[in-house]
């Protein structure tokens, strides 16, 4: 709140200036200034948003290597799987609701018959339709919204 009232007073002192104090700021030089505030203001903004996306994007990481390791228990891979959500989770700001909620949907998602022409399983099949799936839209979305 305090960095608002900063912005405000910043943007709108060259205005107050020109229109109510009467002092001799040209016109060219008021709109440079309201456009670098505008300039940094959109940047603070675009920052924000960059922390959302990395956000979302290691939670994202999250739930694939959860598929991953929970597809293939007990094999070399799901030691590395579950290595790298540990990672993903440790760099994550996230509740440990949204971890609980991502591993209920990747449960949910393995339990899904998928299986082969020759009757083999296809679990990154799985993992791989879960990683564009609405349900992982929707629950990365819920939470990267929540981490702001």
């Amino acid at each position: 709140m305090e960095r608002l009232s900063v912005l405000r007073q910043v943007l709108f002192f060259p205005i107050q200036s020109y229109l109510i104090l009467g002092t001799e700021m040209k016109p060219k030089k008021l709109i440079i200034i309201l456009l670098s505030m505008v300039s940094i203001a959109c940047s603070h903004q675009k920052n924000a948003r960059n922390i959302d996306i990395l956000e979302a994007n290691l939670f994202r990481k999250f739930i694939l290597s959860q598929c991953i390791a929970r597809a293939y228990p007990n094999s070399e891979v799901a030691c590395e799987a579950r290595a790298a959500s540990a990672g993903y989770m440790e760099f994550g700001s996230l509740p440990i609701e949204a971890y609980e909620e991502a591993v209920h949907l990747v449960e949910k998602t393995l339990s899904v018959p998928y299986l082969g022409k020759d009757g083999r399983p296809l679990h990154i099949m799985k993992c791989l339709d879960l990683s564009t799936s609405p349900a992982m839209t929707d629950l990365i979305e819920k939470y990267a919204s929540e981490s702001r």
